[in-house]
């Protein structure tokens, strides 16, 4: 088998498809604009009853209405969605952090299945996806695991291609994918291929120990774009609004709750066994560095790691990584850590290039 390599990523992994943080603003702002422009024309609600008193009219308005105003104010007085997201969970203002998580879901499945995906994840699929010698199904290499920062699906749009059901939680289970929503899911199986998803995802929302997720069929959400709005209208309400205990499945760096100290947990667990360490669009950002030193000082038997970013930020991501890693000279200092690290950079030119597959993975 391959050395046990972990891929650490970030939002430049998916931007060919969801717009970076300095885009994001403008990027809302015409979606919102699209949701303001929707014409009502299908009289059914979700598949459920939160919105029963309102009219979609009405639930439109109001989403358009709250979500101008996140916008205006992260324009107007903040530096990212981020920064703003941490003042409200800093002082407190727990109804309006309720809104900006569903409007971030709500966003990102509309973005997501507007444009197509980014094919760097299609490939990456094809590259590791074999066929097992007695079942001819599809298998994937336990040599490999993900752990990433991304709320978004594009693993799990990407397989759709693979798989021949499109319903998203059997393409989560396929791909082992524990998240915020689905933490209590093969939360040990570390022998398998697995995302782990530090900051949950899109597609659901969690009430105590019991996390669910969006029955969302992919074919039809790209195909029917009125069915996406009216079910993502629906669930903007019941969880932006309504002060019930069902949260949105998005949680931050700095957030305590119990769903992301278990995320952080099996996180951890997987991070032990890391040998290689590939690490694609991520800036190790200064909210997340806590929870990013705490799982590379896990990776007890790391041998080799790979950056691979865009040219003019390879140099502070790497400087930024072994700061945080505390490797000096290729050398480790964490007492009971392995010495010799190597760190290779892979640059990137255009953002499309593929995302590296180590010589260390030998195919399984």
């Amino acid at each position: 088998m391959s050395n046990k390599i972990t891929y650490l990523i970030g939002a430049g992994a998916s931007a060919n498809a969801i717009p970076v943080v300095e885009k994001f603003n403008d990027s809302v702002l015409n979606f919102i604009e699209i949701i303001k422009n929707y014409k009502i024309e299908y009289s059914r609600y979700g598949s459920f009853n939160a919105s029963i008193h309102f009219t979609k009219g009405q639930l439109r308005d109001i989403f358009v209405e709250d979500s101008k105003s996140i916008i205006d104010k992260i324009s107007s007085g903040h530096t990212t969605v981020d920064n703003y997201a941490r003042m409200l969970y800093l002082t407190k203002e727990y109804p309006e952090l309720r809104k900006l998580k569903s409007l971030l879901q709500f966003y990102l499945l509309w973005k997501q299945f507007e444009i197509p995906y980014d094919k760097r994840y299609d490939l990456f699929l094809a590259s590791i996806f074999n066929l097992g010698k007695y079942t001819n199904e599809l298998t994937l290499p336990g040599s490999i695991q993900i752990i990433s920062w991304n709320y978004d699906i594009q693993f799990e749009i990407a397989a759709n291609n693979y798989y021949k059901v499109d319903l998203i939680s059997y393409i989560q289970d396929s791909l082992n994918s524990s998240s915020i929503i689905n933490s209590l899911k093969k939360a040990n199986q570390n022998e398998l291929f697995s995302i782990t998803r530090l900051n949950g995802n899109c597609i659901g929302w969690y009430k105590e120990e019991i996390p669910q997720t969006y029955n969302i069929q992919l074919n039809i959400y790209k195909n029917n774009k009125t069915l996406l709005i009216e079910d993502m209208l629906a669930y903007y309400h019941w969880l932006g609004i309504m002060q019930n205990e069902q949260k949105a499945g998005i949680d931050y760096a700095w957030e305590n709750n119990d769903h992301a100290r278990k995320i952080r947990e099996i996180a951890s667990s997987k991070a032990e066994k890391t040998e290689v360490l590939v690490i694609i669009g991520y800036s190790f950002p200064t909210f997340n560095r806590s929870i990013d030193r705490a799982l590379i000082s896990k990776m007890k038997n790391l041998k080799k790691v790979y950056i691979q970013t865009m040219k003019p930020s390879i140099s502070e991501v790497t400087n930024r990584f072994e700061s945080l890693a505390n490797i000096n000279n290729n050398k480790r200092n964490t007492d009971g850590m392995i010495e010799d690290v190597e760190v290779k950079t892979i640059e990137m030119f255009t953002g499309t290039e593929e995302f590296y597959i180590p010589f260390e993975y030998i195919g399984e």
